[in-house]
């Protein structure tokens, strides 16, 4: 199974754990600060890129391997992606979000083990959150939040062995649903510029034994709630639904990358 061991994933998570600790210890001295006038109601729609880099475990029915699959690859072989996310806070209180990712791609890599895999799927996640902000200054907030992240992937999957000619095929289709906590947090560093952070973790063996995310980054917003914000994002899930024959299916992989989001606040 897959761990957060990067040198990367580990500082994201140092940082966030950081933020929420700095939070913490400010939350007391600025509980008496009253917040800034604002709209009850605060909307944020976003659209954003994003070509990950897939490693870790993947088998389809009798047809199982490792995967190390570059951006570029995945970038070369979408047939089409969409990528939104969206979030509505009310008081500057309780919020609700969503994220949705659809993507579609087909690819044959050599080699592979003295081999040959050729790996097609449909992805969708959809991930639904209810938060709550533990701590706000200004325009700073830190949020606790807690949610579904449902995944559903179409797989195709075939290897290929060189050496003896022999080659293995699956295909198959399978579904899940993720419990997940986890916190958020967008602080303003200078000027325009913020800071905007969360992670997650879920699973829990409800659906996915576990998952979790990372996504972190910077924000530059212009003066008509127009803004552009670069991240570098990891999830993690490790499935197996348990089933035998051609409906065997495991998703043990880690995606990760930097993405860019378009974003809009009114």
């Amino acid at each position: 199974m897959l761990a957060i061991g990067s040198p990367f994933q580990q500082c994201l998570l140092a940082t966030f754990a950081i933020v929420l600790c700095s939070g913490a210890a400010h939350a007391a001295d600025l509980a008496d600060t009253p917040p800034p006038q604002s709209k009850d109601w605060e909307f944020t729609v976003a659209l954003y890129g994003l070509a990950p880099w897939i490693s870790g475990d993947v088998g389809v029915g009798p047809a199982e391997t490792s995967v190390n699959i570059t951006a570029k690859q995945v970038f070369d072989a979408l047939s089409f992606a969409a990528f939104a996310d969206a979030q509505v806070t009310y008081k500057q209180k309780y919020s609700v979000a969503t994220d949705l990712t659809f993507a579609n791609f087909q690819e044959t890599f050599d080699p592979v083990r003295q081999g040959r895999l050729r790996l097609n799927f449909k992805e969708i996640v959809a991930e639904g959150r209810l938060g709550y902000r533990v701590w706000q200054h200004d325009t700073n907030w830190i949020e606790a939040y807690t949610g579904v992240r449902y995944w559903y992937l179409d797989s195709d999957l075939a290897v290929q062995d060189n050496v003896n000619s022999v080659e293995v095929t699956g295909s198959t289709d399978s579904s899940w649903a993720d419990p997940i906590l986890g916190a958020q947090a967008n602080l303003r560093l200078y000027g325009k510029w913020r800071m905007r952070a969360l992670a997650d973790v879920g699973g829990f063996g409800v659906g996915s034994d576990f998952s979790y995310r990372l996504q972190g980054g910077l924000q530059y917003q212009f003066d008509n709630g127009i803004g552009i914000e670069v991240d570098y994002k990891a999830l993690y899930a490790n499935y197996e639904n348990g089933e035998a024959g051609a409906k065997h299916f495991i998703w043990d992989t880690l995606q990760n990358g930097v993405l860019t989001r378009l974003f809009y606040n009114f």
